[in-house]
């Protein structure tokens, strides 16, 4: 009885252990380029590259550190709306929890 015990409890043990296989890795985000390369308050723009959120919420996209809005995502596209503030800079892009920084600078056109 003390065996068939044991052995259940092994098999059950074994049965509810979580898996030895890591995790798939998530790719890094890239920026490849963004389209138009100026703009001012409210203008649109257009993110190439890869690995980006499918779903615009699991995106931050940020003109030289302040945080703009996504309109809409897939994973090899992003389109945002032009925060105000101080903009020119880079354009970053973090999606889960990893970072990407565009090579070229978005000019920011100033308020009127």
């Amino acid at each position: 009885m003390r065996g068939t015990i044991a052995l259940s409890l092994l098999l059950l043990g074994l049965g509810c252990g979580q898996s030895d296989s890591p995790s798939p890795a998530v790719a890094d985000p890239v920026i490849t380029d963004f389209t138009p390369k100026s703009g001012g308050v409210g203008a649109t723009v257009t993110i190439t590259g890869s690995n980006f959120g499918v779903n615009a919420s699991d995106n931050v996209v940020k003109f030289n550190n302040i945080e703009a809005v996504v309109t809409s995502s897939s994973s090899s596209l992003l389109v945002v709306v032009v925060p105000a503030g101080n903009i020119t800079g880079s354009i970053t892009v973090s999606t889960n929890n990893k970072l990407a920084t565009s090579t070229g600078t978005f000019v920011g056109h100033p308020q009127i």
